[in-house]
């Protein structure tokens, strides 16, 4: 395993579209209220139900949106760090700075795979 600044490029790169880097934020979010909600609850289910909602999401998000196939084979541990780095960026508003610095630009029309097999 590579250190983490070399793969965040590939990461980022996976992630150029805003429609994908939106489902992974809700993805995220999603993931992490399953957990805590386990931990609070203690209702133990709630942690895998949230959790594989939010890879179903994240996920569907490459196949049906990007066109692409999610990062996490490649590696998964650096796949979730960048997923929490991507999505602070989103919201913090610094991810289109961080896109331009990395030398990636956001696709000029999203790709949702489903549209375009209707044609």
């Amino acid at each position: 395993m590579g250190p983490y600044r070399d793969f965040w490029p590939i990461y980022l790169g996976a992630h150029r579209g805003k429609w994908t880097q939106r489902f992974h934020l809700v993805a995220s979010i999603i993931g992490a209220i399953g957990v805590f909600s386990a931990i609070g609850l203690g209702m133990p289910l709630l942690a895998p139900a949230g959790i594989l909602l939010a890879l179903t999401l994240a996920f569907g998000s490459h196949y049906l949106i990007e066109g692409n196939h999610p990062t996490i084979a490649k590696n998964p541990l650096w796949s979730a760090v960048g997923d929490v780095h991507m999505c602070i960026l989103l919201v913090t508003g610094r991810l289109p700075a961080e896109m331009k610095r990395m030398g990636l630009e956001r696709p000029v029309v999203e790709r949702f795979v489903w549209a375009k097999a209707k044609n």
